[in-house]
This record gives structure tokens, sequence and C-alpha cells, in this order.
């Protein structure tokens, strides 16, 4: 549920969910005068994500945000602001070379052609890393209750709440719990110019165009 909620949205919030109103009334009280904002309320079966290519959710989806266009076409950040308000830890998994390193290896490998650095798609240029480097992983526990905070154009990323002993033996596998998430963004984007008010509450905001 992103902003702007819609009014029917808004009201079925403050009549029936009264501890999700305690939430964000809360969070919107700590945040008030910083440059954060609560964007939207992410609720969702773990791992379940709208970016996930497979059904079988134990199978991972690494991939960049906005990974079909290329450096030439959108060359600012993403940046994500996650807080995990549910009760059990939540995972990130990156490949930990950033996006400018793995450009300079395909290029210098002879994988991909100078010319091609700011126009080839992100979801390319992480296919052709993959296909031509040996990868390691790092894993990143977002605990309950705690703020994650990433570039989604620089890390290629994974995410998903999983249960840990699976995970600390090298596996995953979902957790029962759904994902809760707060998400965040900072006036500093623009993003929000022409659509919503981050002055204002997420359940008061009826948007730009209301």
């Amino acid at each position: 549920m992103a902003r702007p909620l819609k009014p029917e949205i808004r009201q079925l919030i403050k009549q029936s969910y009264p501890h999700l109103v305690e939430l964000i009334t809360k969070v919107e009280a700590v945040t008030k005068g910083s440059d954060l904002f609560i964007r939207a309320i992410k609720m969702d079966e773990a791992r379940a994500s709208t970016t996930q290519k497979e059904e079988d959710r134990k199978k991972g989806n690494l991939h960049f945000d906005a990974e079909k266009s290329s450096l030439e076409q959108y060359g600012d950040p993403v940046y994500q602001f996650y807080a995990n308000v549910s009760r059990l830890p939540r995972q990130f998994q990156i490949i930990p070379t950033a996006l400018p390193e793995m450009l300079d290896q395909l290029v210098a490998n002879g994988n991909l052609l100078e010319t091609d650095r700011l126009t080839t798609p992100l979801e390319r240029v992480l296919q052709l890393y993959l296909e031509h480097f040996p990868v390691t992983y790092e894993q990143i526990i977002i605990e309950s209750g705690h703020l994650s905070i990433f570039d989604g154009r620089r890390f290629a990323h994974d995410a998903g709440k999983g249960r840990m002993r699976t995970i600390r033996q090298g596996g995953f596998e979902p957790s029962n719990e759904p994902d809760l998430l707060l998400a965040f963004d900072t006036p500093k984007t623009g993003y929000h110019t022409g659509f919503y008010d981050p002055q204002q509450s997420l359940l008061e905001d009826p948007g730009t165009d209301a």
C-alpha cells in the first residue's frame, strides 16, 4: 500500500486495524522534522515480492532496481529505506561487487565493449557477470525493529524472510510469518512531486490530484 492511499483504504485502516494505526502514528512522530517519511506499507508472504520471477520462493531473485534500464537511461541511485516491523528477522543477499566494478571487470575481460558500458540494461550486465565471474554472496540480517538503507542501483540484491536455521546451513526456506515492512523515502529524491505530500501523514494524505 503506497502513497497516496485510496480514501476507502485509509478509512479501512483507521476503522479496522488499530494496531497498524498506532504503529504508523508512533513512527511518524519519531520521523517528524527529519528527512524520512513513510512512503508505503509492504505486507505480503515472505519472499512473495512483485519482482520475484519464480513461483518457487526458495529460489533467489537477484536483481538491480529498475534493471531493464541502462545507466544512460537512468543514472540516478534508487535509495531504499525499509524498516522491518515484523517479529522475525529479514535477510538481504547481495553481491558485494558494486555496479561500477562489475562493468570494469566485464570490459577488462572482453565480455562487454567500453562503448556499451552506459547503454547496456542492468539486467544484462548482471547476467553477463554471473556467466563469466565466480560470485560470492554476502548475507545481511535485518533484525526486527531495524532499518535497512541501500542503493538498489549499486548492488545486485535479493531479499526475503527465511528460516534462520536453513539460512545458516546455506539454504533458504521462506518463513511462515509474512513480511511486514515500512518503506520510507526522503523529499530530497523529488519522487513525491506531483503525486503526494510528504508533510502529511500516510493516513491523511489524499494525494496531489485529489
